[in-house]
């Protein structure tokens, strides 16, 4: 497809300069390699029969004047619902969710392809513009819905191809980043740490969960899962980097899982205002019961059953 793409944006480069106009060159396109094909949002939790919307986008790209993308998908853990190619910008002029950039590609560009197959799990999309006005900046290729199916766990959606072409019917360099989907019944998000370094040797474990669990445990640096009935603090940490992921399950059979966090501990730093606020935030909403959390086992003592 890639000799497709750039046989078709030569013969419409060779009919532009015999109708006497001049073809743009490609500038610094190939001076930049930081231009990015990806899904919007990278990653997504989300419930089985949950019904959820991806964007297909270029980044940083210069003077792009046509694209050939294919990726595919886990038939077995989504089934597709419906897509819309977003060219020409003129015509998707507005930010396309979950995307924040709007359309790609100007000139009123030839669509080469714009197929799905819903069998094998593949979407395969082409355009090629008249090479006059290439498209720089940030835009939108496609946006694709899917239905997550029954079968839980993390699946990937990847690229096969992501080309792309210039006014002189040169391939743009770049890096395309797969997705990832992840289907769980029980949603969990770690709310107290952050991506961040810690000055503290002990550091708060706040959760919010989707619906009540039965039991819920953390898996630290991938070491042997702890069960915890509540907020806890992670006490004891060694300087360095560290990795957690909370689980969750209820006697339904239901699980979750949490994304795996990362942070750092290093006790010589300055201690940092933000562990202060995380600290009178966590103290905070459990006073007043705002966080919620593990706390059925304490129901539990009130003979009035729960799950987290």
């Amino acid at each position: 497809m890639r000799g497709l793409l750039v046989k078709t944006i030569s013969v419409l480069l060779v009919l532009t300069i015999l109708l006497g106009s001049k073809a743009s060159t490609s500038g610094n396109a190939q001076a930049e390699p930081l231009t990015t094909v990806r899904f919007v949002p990278s990653s997504l939790n989300v419930e089985p029969n949950q019904t959820f919307t991806l964007a297909v986008v270029v980044e940083d790209v210069v003077d792009l004047v046509g694209f050939d993308i294919q990726f595919s998908w886990d038939t077995a853990r989504l089934a597709f619902i419906n897509h819309t190619l977003t060219v020409p910008v003129e015509t998707y002029t507005n930010p396309m969710p979950p995307s924040s950039y709007a359309g790609i590609l100007h000139d009123s560009p030839f669509v080469l392809q714009d197929e799905v197959n819903v069998t094998v799990g593949t979407y395969r999309g082409a355009a090629a513009g008249l090479g006059l006005n290439g498209f720089t900046g940030n835009g939108t290729i496609a946006i694709i819905t899917f239905k997550a199916l029954d079968l839980l766990g993390s699946t990937h959606l990847q690229f096969a191809i992501h080309d792309l072409a210039d006014p002189e019917a040169q391939p743009i360099s770049n890096t395309a980043v797969d997705g990832v989907v992840s289907i769980w019944e029980i949603h969990i998000s770690i709310t107290s740490l952050l991506n961040q370094t810690y000055s503290l040797n002990s550091v708060p474990l706040t959760l919010s969960l989707s619906k009540p669990a039965d039991r819920v445990e953390y898996s630290l640096d991938g070491q042997a899962n702890v069960t915890v009935t509540e907020n806890t603090t992670l006490s004891g940490l060694s300087d360095g980097s560290h990795s957690l992921r909370v689980y969750a399950s209820d006697s339904a059979g239901n699980t979750g899982a949490s994304d795996l966090v990362y942070f750092t501990v290093d006790t010589t730093a300055p201690f940092p205002v933000d562990i202060i606020a995380a600290v009178l935030i966590v103290t905070g909403a459990t006073a007043t019961g705002l966080v919620y959390y593990i706390g059925f086992r304490r129901k539990k003592v009130a003979r009035k059953p729960s799950r987290l």
